[in-house]
């Protein structure tokens, strides 16, 4: 397992997550679940992360944990690795920051231990964008259109 940890000036400590956080992270999907504008996509976040933490790579998901509060976890980022059969390729399942932790850069720090993994790895690192905030979000750390995916309804 990777060893990056990083701990910032405000007590916010970013790692791998590991086994030993199963508590900690049904903790946090409870807290993603009470304070999301979308709560199916926060359940999703905590459904079953401990479960795909223990049976896959220890290097797909990175937590962000608030160390003066007895090392609650406040965000993650993980990576589906098995989502393209392709190896050299590896898509963002998620990103959660809780909302009273937003705007301090703690995602983008998340992002950068992915990154910094990822590229060692040699590997490209995709993210699907459903809305125009969320495109310009991944735009702003550096991401670049890959395509356009279009539908048509049944209407």
């Amino acid at each position: 397992m990777s060893s990056i940890t990083r701990t910032r000036k405000d007590n916010i400590t970013i790692r791998f997550a590991n086994s030993e956080d199963m508590l900690a992270i049904y903790n946090f999907a409870m807290d993603a679940i009470a304070g999301a504008d979308l709560p199916e996509f926060a359940q999703d976040a905590g459904d079953n992360l401990q479960e795909r933490i223990d049976q896959g790579n220890p290097n797909n998901v990175v937590v962000a944990f608030d160390t003066t509060t007895h090392d609650r976890i406040i965000g993650y980022i993980e990576l589906d690795p098995d989502r393209d059969t392709r190896k050299e390729v590896t898509h963002i399942r998620g990103i959660y920051v809780l909302p009273e932790y937003r705007r301090r850069g703690i995602g983008r720090d998340m992002l950068e231990i992915i990154r910094e993994h990822v590229v060692s790895q040699n590997v490209q690192l995709r993210i699907d964008a459903f809305t125009q905030a969320g495109l310009k979000f991944w735009e702003n750390y550096g991401f670049k259109i890959h395509h356009y995916a279009l539908f048509h309804d049944k209407s």
